[in-house]
């Protein structure tokens, strides 16, 4: 016999079916498209009472409507371009084709289709336009550059800076209060790639900073780092050690395909490799691991002609007798070091064990959270948690790099082929990337 529970639970699950509205499905998809979807019941929620930090932009518009769906593919491709903004704007659309979105539709007072609307964050509920903006539909081709206005005019810290930097210091890069220890400065000659650009990492303002500027905004500092027409665009790395301002020069034709596609990998591949970054972050970028399994073709015909025996000798002596010779390794010094193994990790074109030693050295050493480690230390993490996936031999014996006594060639011949090696496997690499200069102190 049923118990009267059951009955009970049948009644609330068929009252709820019947009360559940079925919108029409309309002519986008929320996962396949990047647009949120409106409708009778979420719009008051999603607009009006969410506490988030995004302006939404939406398109009102009819499924039946035939001019709506010639709209609808530059939606779309709007939405896409823009599909990492989401901390900032977020693309969205209602079907007010639909009866059951008339009520919502209504008190939008929306009146024809398309109609286009940019809603600020957290509006209020104020009829007609909410404290919204229309925009021409005609008008879609700038539509982006017309978001990155109000952006731009914007004062919201939570939102990227898009104003042009002016200080000729490039401390002043740096938020008073604000712990990040890297930063990009963008030296434009379009400043619509770089704000968009600037917009591609809005969800990582807590990590790292990217300004623009461009010889009209701060024509001095531009000469204080030496650069000309002639090598613009360009992108200045800023780096904050210990209150101490280093910068690094990118400026050899930055920019000869996509140059926002170009910049933003650049951005990318550099915070990749940096130290004090949670390298997860930037989930599109590929770890060593995944790079050198990719390529391992390529580096069977890198290292066919150096010997792997002289490379990883090179490296073991390196590491466990040159580098801790000093006491303790600490700011600056520790620091490089972090880097310097970071690029072995990514760039080492050996074998597999050796290069999950260096992976596994490299996670080891992020993870410290002070700036120095003694000699001893280092010693103990460079021999520590070895097995027969991950391990460097302590051979010290030559091949290529043996002379003809004990005195000549050795250990400064295997760090010459293995500087060289590296270098050709990172252009093999990143044959896309551009070329640079060595750090320099700030002027």
């Amino acid at each position: 016999m049923m118990s009267i529970q059951f009955f009970i639970l049948l009644f609330i699950v068929l009252t709820y079916r019947l009360d559940a509205k079925n919108f029409h499905p309309g002519l986008y998809k929320a996962d396949k498209h990047h647009i949120t979807i409106l409708n009778d019941d979420n719009y008051r929620k999603i607009l009006f009472e969410e506490a988030g930090k995004s302006m939404y932009f939406v398109e009102f518009y009819a499924h039946w409507c035939g001019t709506c769906k010639r709209y609808a593919p530059i939606w779309i491709k709007l939405a896409d371009e823009a599909k990492s903004w989401k901390n900032v704007v977020k693309f969205a659309a209602m079907n007010c084709g639909d009866s059951l979105n008339s009520p919502a539709c209504t008190d939008l007072e929306i009146h024809m289709y398309p109609t286009i609307r940019l809603f600020p964050v957290r509006p209020q509920f104020n009829p007609p336009l909410h404290g919204a903006t229309d925009f021409d539909t005609e008008k879609k081709s700038i539509f982006l550059s017309q978001i990155l206005d109000e952006v731009e005019k914007s004062n919201k810290t939570f939102w990227p800076n898009l104003k042009p930097f002016r200080s000729q210091n490039l401390n002043d890069i740096f938020p008073i209060g604000k712990r990040q220890k890297y930063a990009f400065l963008i030296i434009e000659n379009d400043a619509l790639i770089a704000k968009k650009t600037i917009m591609d990492f809005s969800d990582f303002l807590d990590t790292f900073i990217i300004r623009r500027t461009n010889w009209n905004e701060n024509a001095d500092l531009l000469k204080n780092l030496k650069i000309d027409n002639s090598s613009l665009p360009g992108l200045v790395v800023i780096e904050n050690i210990n209150d101490r301002i280093f910068y690094r020069l990118y400026n050899k034709n930055l920019f000869n395909k996509d140059s926002r596609e170009e910049l933003s990998a650049l951005i990318k591949e550099y915070i990749q490799t940096a130290p004090y970054i949670n390298h997860q972050l930037l989930t599109t970028t590929k770890t060593p691991e995944t790079i050198t399994a990719q390529k391992s073709e390529q580096i069977d015909k890198i290292v066919s002609k150096v010997s792997m025996q002289d490379l990883e000798t090179g490296l073991h002596l390196m590491l466990r007798n040159e580098i801790p010779q000093s006491g303790t390794i600490k700011e600056e010094e520790f620091y490089a070091l972090r880097r310097w193994i970071r690029t072995l990790a990514m760039y080492f074109p050996g074998r597999k064990e050796v290069r999950n030693y260096l992976a596994n050295l490299d996670r080891k050493l992020s993870s410290i959270k002070s700036s120095h480690i003694t000699g001893d230390e280092w010693i103990q993490m460079t021999k520590q948690d070895q097995n027969s996936e991950s391990y460097l031999p302590e051979s010290t014996e030559w091949v290529h790099c043996k002379g003809s006594t004990p005195n000549y060639r050795g250990y400064p011949c295997s760090l010459w082929t293995l500087f060289h090696t590296l270098t050709v496997h990172q252009y093999k690499l990143r044959t896309d990337m551009s070329k640079s200069g060595s750090f320099k102190l700030n002027f």
